[in-house]
């Protein structure tokens, strides 16, 4: 493991303990070794509450719907156990397989930002969209 993984897992840490972010990493449950992706609850505003969605699958597990079975719970955990009143999940306008997941789980498009941010490479701006699930 890298020195840059180790930082991010101590502060991910960090910010669990000081319930701020809550990000947990996705193994395959035949005890591979493989990390097959993150997904995390984070932007929590615990006077509202609410919260973000955020995810990221290795592209050699995109596909299998293991994303979604673990935004699924993180809505569950969210809505029921931490009691958020919304639940946002952000993704880029073009990253159909990223606005797969909110739209499949019943949560609503709010709107697109229009050159909100740059794209991964930071060649370009790029749309986000925003989808909310309110309890």
């Amino acid at each position: 493991m890298t020195e840059f993984m180790n930082i991010q897992l101590r502060d991910a840490h960090i910010n669990f303990l000081k319930r701020e972010s809550f990000r947990f990493l996705i193994f395959d449950k035949s005890g591979g070794k493989d990390l097959i992706g993150t997904a995390s609850l984070h932007g929590i505003d615990w006077s509202i509450p609410k919260c973000e969605i955020g995810y990221w699958i290795n592209t050699k597990y995109s596909g299998n719907g293991y994303m979604t079975e673990a935004v699924k719970e993180l809505v569950n955990f969210g809505l029921n156990h931490l009691e958020c009143k919304r639940i946002e999940i952000r993704c880029d306008s073009t990253n159909f397989k990223s606005r797969f997941i909110p739209e499949k789980l019943g949560f609503m498009l709010e709107g697109i930002l229009r050159n909100e941010d740059l794209s991964a490479d930071g060649s370009k701006l790029t749309d986000t969209c925003i989808y909310s699930k309110i309890n």
